[in-house]
C-alpha cells in the first residue's frame, strides 16, 4: 500500500524535475519509504508502506529488466504469482508483486488487466515511445486523480497533493452539486476544477503526442445479466467456497492482518473466516460511545462475537471531550468532503497502532442487497406510478418515515428509485441553500443496468455509492493513519457470482443478503444474524449540540460561509444552533464549510497562496 504521484509532459517545452512538495504530501499514506526518479519526459515518485516483500530491492520507482518500461504503483494484486507464469521469459528481480504487475504490463500490455485480482492503481512510463498509462482497478478501491492540460499530465493518490500548485486551488461548482445532492463527490470529477479520477476497470492512457483517452479494460456488469440455473443449496456453497478463497487471497501479506468488527453480519462473517485459517488469534477492532442515549453501541455484541470466533479484540470508547480534537483531524484527514468516514477514521486510528493491514466487510450490502430499500424497490417498481405515490413524495421530504420512504417508490425504475433513496438535498432545496447553484448534468452518471431489479440495484450501488462514498473514504482515512484496508466481499469471482444469482436468492422469504447468510451462519453467533439490520452509526446530533457546538457557531460566522451559501441558509443554522436543535443533516454543510476554512488556512500558511476559489466550470 503506497502513495504514488508523477508527471508526463508532452509538449517538449521544459523538462519534467522533481516535486518534493507533491511527494511529502502523501507521506502518511507511505512512512517507511520514498522514492523519486526523473526519466526524459516524465517524473515518477513513490512513498511506500511495505506489505510485500520488505526487501529495498523492491523500492518503486521500478524498472522492467529491459530497462524500456517503468512504474509506480499501488495496492495489491493477490493472484500475482498465478500471472508471473503469464510473464514468459522475464527474470524475476525480487518477489514483490509490482514487478510481477510491471513485468505483465510490458509482455501483453492492457489486454492483461482483466486478469487481475486485487485492488491497485499504477502508472506505467513506456521510456521507449514516451507514453504513459494510469490504471485503475475494476471497484475503484484504490484512488488514482489526474490532470491533463497543455500537454502536461500529473497525476497522484490524493488531492492534497495536487495542492502543492496553487493552479489547482478552485472548486469544482458541478462537483459541489453532486456532493450536496449525495453526499460525496460522483466521480469521475473531484472537488477540485480540471482534477479527475481514473473511472473504475478503466485506464487512462496518454500518448508522445499528447492524445489522451480513457477506455475501459472491462465491462464489468456486462457478463452477469444473464441469471444463473443453479438449485438455491447448491448456491449457497458455492457461495461459501468462494468466500474463503477471496478470505486467503486478501490475507496476502508478509506483515500481520487485523480485522474491522462491528455488530453486523458482514464483519463478524470476515473474522470469522479469517480466524478458520489463522494460525493465532486474529486482532479485532472496534469503537463504542462513551455516552449512549443517541445511538447503538455495536462494541458490545462485537465483543461476544470476537470471544465466540476465538479472535483478540481491542475495543475503544470515545468520550466526548474527545470528540472536538477528533473532529478537527478528521477535517484534515478527509482529503475532499464527504458525509461519511468519521467512523472508519476513529476505527483506523485504534488498528493502526497494532497492525498494518486489516481488512473490512465493507460492500456486502451493496453485492448481496442487504439494505431495506433493495426489497422496497424490487416490490414496487412494476406498480402504477399513483398520486399516493407522489404525495408520499413530498410527505418524505416534509417529514421522512420508513412508510413514505418506500410508498414514494411505486413505479419508479429501479436506478431512479435508488438515487431518489441515497439523494439527501434535492435539486431545489440545493437552490435554496447554495450561492451560484449549477445543478450538475444527469446524463453525466444515469446509467440503465440491464437484468433484473434486485441486480440493476446492485450494479448501481456498486459504481456509485460504494465507490463515490464507502470505498473512497475507506482508503484516504485508513491511509490518513498508514493502515492498508481490504475489503474481502469485493474479490472479483465472488461478486461476479453473486450477481449472476436469481433475487430470489439475495431477498427470500423477507430475509435480505439471504444466501450470504446461509453460507456462513454456522461460524457466527445467532444474534449476529438474526439481528434487523440497523447500520454503524455515530451520535452526531449529541455532538453537534455538545462538544462541537463552538466549532460550529464559528464556522458558520466564517467569510468563507458567506461565500458559499446563501444569508438565510446561513442564518438558520445559526440560530438552530443556538437553540441546540442541530440534526443529522446539518452535518454534511458543516463539514464541507469546515473542510474549505481548513485547506484556506492550510493554503495561506504553507504556501502563500491565495484562498481556494469557486470558479463554476
Amino acid at each position: 500500500m503506497c502513495g504514488i504521484v508523477g508527471k508526463l509532459n508532452t509538449d517538449g517545452t521544459f523538462p519534467v524535475s522533481d516535486d518534493d512538495a507533491m511527494v511529502d504530501a502523501l507521506r502518511r499514506r507511505g512512512p517507511d519509504d520514498s522514492g523519486s526518479v526523473c526519466y526524459d519526459n516524465a517524473w515518477l515518485a513513490h512513498r511506500r508502506l511495505s506489505i510485500i516483500d520488505l526487501d529495498r530491492r523492491s523500492k518503486q520507482p521500478m524498472d522492467d529488466v529491459s530497462g524500456r518500461y517503468s512504474i509506480v504503483y499501488n495496492g495489491e494484486v493477490y493472484n500475482y504469482k498465478n500471472l508471473a507464469k503469464e510473464c514468459g521469459d522475464y527474470r524475476f528481480r525480487t518477489t514483490s508483486d509490482t514487478e510481477v504487475v510491471l513485468a505483465a504490463f510490458a509482455h501483453r500490455g492492457p489486454d492483461i488487466l482483466a486478469q487481475f485480482r486485487g485492488m491497485f492503481a499504477f502508472a506505467v512510463l513506456d521510456r521507449k515511445l514516451q507514453e504513459l498509462w494510469l490504471v485503475r482497478d475494476r471497484w475503484g478501491i484504490k484512488p488514482l486523480l489526474y490532470h491533463f492540460e497543455d500537454g502536461v499530465l500529473t497525476f497522484a493518490s490524493e488531492l492534497r497533493a495536487f495542492l502543492s500548485d496553487p493552479k489547482f486551488a478552485h472548486l469544482d461548482r458541478l462537483a459541489l452539486d453532486g456532493l450536496f445532492e449525495f453526499g460525496s463527490v460522483m466521480q469521475p470529477r473531484t472537488i477540485l476544477r480540471g482534477v479527475r479520477q481514473v473511472p473504475p476497470a478503466h485506464y487512462v492512457h496518454v500518448s508522445a503526442t499528447g492524445a489522451l483517452s480513457v477506455r475501459p479494460y472491462l465491462a464489468v456488469f456486462s457478463s452477469t445479466t444473464e441469471v444463473a440455473k443453479v438449485a438455491y443449496d447448491d448456491a449457497v456453497k458455492e457461495t461459501r467456497r468462494l468466500l474463503e478463497k477471496a478470505t486467503v487471497a486478501n490475507l496476502v501479506a508478509d506483515v500481520e492482518v487485523g480485522c474491522f468488527l462491528s455488530g453486523g453480519v458482514d464483519s463478524s462473517a470476515v473474522l470469522a473466516l479469517m480466524q478458520r485459517v489463522s494460525d493465532r488469534p486474529v486482532k479485532a477492532f472496534s469503537v463504542g460511545f462513551e455516552t449512549q442515549d443517541e445511538v447503538v453501541d455495536e462494541s458490545d455484541i462485537a465483543a461476544r462475537t470476537a470471544q465466540h470466533i476465538g479472535a483478540t479484540f481491542e475495543r475503544v470508547s470515545i468520550r466526548d471531550d474527545e470528540v472536538l480534537s477528533l473532529f478537527d483531524e478528521f477535517i484534515e484527514a478527509l482529503d475532499q468532503p464527504s458525509i461519511d468516514g468519521f467512523n472508519t477514521f476513529l476505527v483506523s486510528r485504534v488498528a493502526s497502532r497494532h497492525v498494518k493491514v486489516a481488512v473490512s466487510g465493507v460492500g456486502g450490502d451493496e453485492v448481496f442487497a442487504g439494505y431495506p430499500h433493495f426489497a422496497w424497490i424490487s416490490q414496487r417498481e412494476h406498480r402504477p406510478r399513483t398520486l399516493a405515490a407522489r404525495v408520499a413524495g413530498w410527505l418524505h421530504s416534509l417529514r421522512p418515515n420508513r412508510l413514505t420512504a418506500a410508498r414514494r417508490l411505486d413505479g419508479m425504475p429501479a436506478t431512479a428509485a435508488v438515487e431518489r433513496v441515497r439523494t439527501i438535498y434535492r435539486r431545489r432545496t440545493r437552490a435554496r441553500i447554495l450561492k451560484n447553484h449549477t445543478s450538475i448534468n444527469r446524463e453525466l452518471r444515469r446509467v440503465e443496468y440491464q437484468g433484473s431489479s434486485v441486480h440493476s440495484i446492485s450494479a448501481h450501488e456498486i459504481e456509485h455509492y460504494l465507490c463515490n462514498t464507502l470505498l473512497r473514504d475507506s482508503d484516504v482515512l485508513s491511509m490518513w493513519h498508514s493502515l492498508e484496508l481490504r475489503p474481502v466481499l469485493l474479490h472479483e469471482d465472488l461478486v461476479t457470482y453473486v450477481l449472476s444469482l436469481p433475487d430470489e436468492y439475495k431477498i427470500r422469504n423477507g430475509v435480505l443478503k439471504s444466501i450470504f447468510i446461509d453460507a456462513i451462519k454456522d461460524l457466527i453467533p445467532k444474534e449476529v444474524w438474526q439481528r434487523k439490520k440497523t447500520g454503524f452509526e455515530l451520535p452526531v446530533v449529541r455532538w453537534l449540540n455538545g462538544p462541537l457546538h463552538v466549532r460550529f457557531i464559528e464556522t458558520w460566522q466564517s467569510n468563507k460561509a458567506k461565500e458559499l451559501f446563501r444569508p438565510r441558509f446561513i442564518r438558520m443554522q445559526t440560530r438552530k444552533a443556538n437553540r441546540r436543535v442541530l440534526g443529522r443533516n446539518d452535518w454534511l454543510p458543516f463539514v464541507v464549510l469546515r473542510w474549505l476554512i481548513v485547506l484556506d488556512e492550510r493554503l495561506r500558511s504553507e504556501r502563500n497562496q491565495l484562498p481556494i476559489g469557486t470558479v463554476a466550470e
